[in-house]
């Protein structure tokens, strides 16, 4: 294989038309936001991987979550002030920048950065339980605009044997995995209750949800009843009518979700997306302040150990 005709700095699933046997060359002059194709350049095959030269990209199932309208469309370059006048034919509104502006770095760097931030991002909520296991899905836009896709309860026979409840459950979340394709999970987190055996089996169920989540590299967060109730309500201590309620109006829902299950696995989803900001700033943060110490104590063990 051909070596790419410049080594560039890329951003994420970057990639250019097509030039040759369906290989997607890195090029400065024609970098492109993901899912874009330029007319007369071929188009991208969301469900095949992109060779760049002696890199392999592929291109991960969520990105067809990114779908506005299906159907191609014309568009023009994002970025403020373009006096280009370039369209572009794209399969999906995410974002655009022409080869003009691209010339700017700080101009890319900042459209590409925007969109890393309010692209679509799908959520699932679980709500863990072995009689009742609640499942959602939502997908975040910009700002704080969110919009169902989907809701269903798992139910299992209390009278069957625990490995086969865990099974069931298991068979439906690794579907719904397998379906949907979200880039997150987030499953309530159990600390304490009075009934030792209704939080065992859910503490259970919720383990069985991780493992599936996180076998396929779906990133997994936990989130406490109080968390999950002050985000959509903006009361810890809020009742589940509370949240039903809330989550109806939030949602823009025409009924409220029933059972009382479903409404908590979509205030978790809810929860989530209005607070993943927050936990990616803190873990940057965190993963900082441990790297400077790290090297704090390597510079003061070198300096000991120069001393002797």
């Amino acid at each position: 294989m051909r070596s790419p005709p410049c080594a560039i700095e890329r951003f994420p699933n970057d990639f250019v038309g097509q030039r040759g046997q369906g290989t997607f060359w890195p090029c400065d002059e024609n970098r492109a936001f993901p899912n874009e194709f330029d007319t007369g350049r071929g188009r991208l095959n969301l469900d095949a991987p992109i060779a760049l030269g002696d890199l392999h990209l592929v291109v991960p199932a969520q990105a067809k979550a990114l779908a506005n309208p299906l159907g191609n469309h014309q568009t023009s370059c994002d970025i403020d002030g373009c006096s280009h006048g370039r369209k572009f034919t794209i399969a999906r509104s995410i974002g655009v920048s022409c080869a003009g502006c691209r010339d700017d770095p700080l101009a890319y760097r900042t459209i590409v950065r925007k969109w890393l931030r309010e692209r679509a991002v799908r959520v699932m909520g679980v709500d863990p339980g072995l009689t009742r296991c609640g499942l959602s899905l939502i997908e975040s836009g910009r700002g704080r605009q969110l919009t169902a896709l989907d809701v269903d309860v798992v139910r299992t026979p209390s009278d069957a044997a625990l490995a086969q409840r865990l099974l069931a459950i298991s068979d439906a979340v690794e579907h719904w995995l397998d379906t949907h394709h979200p880039e997150v999970v987030a499953i309530e987190r159990v600390f304490s209750q009075l009934n030792v055996t209704t939080v065992m089996g859910t503490a259970q169920a919720g383990g069985v949800i991780a493992l599936a989540a996180a076998k396929r590299g779906v990133d997994v967060h936990f989130h406490t009843p109080s968390e999950v109730k002050a985000a959509v309500t903006g009361n810890g201590s809020a009742d589940k009518a509370q949240v039903t309620a809330m989550v109806t109006k939030i949602l823009a829902l025409q009924a409220k979700p029933t059972p009382a299950d479903a409404a908590d696995a979509l205030a978790l989803a809810i929860c989530h997306c209005w607070r993943a900001p927050t936990i990616a700033r803190m873990a940057e943060a965190t993963s900082r302040a441990e790297a400077r110490a790290a090297q704090q104590r390597h510079a003061y063990l070198a300096k000991l150990k120069a001393a002797r």
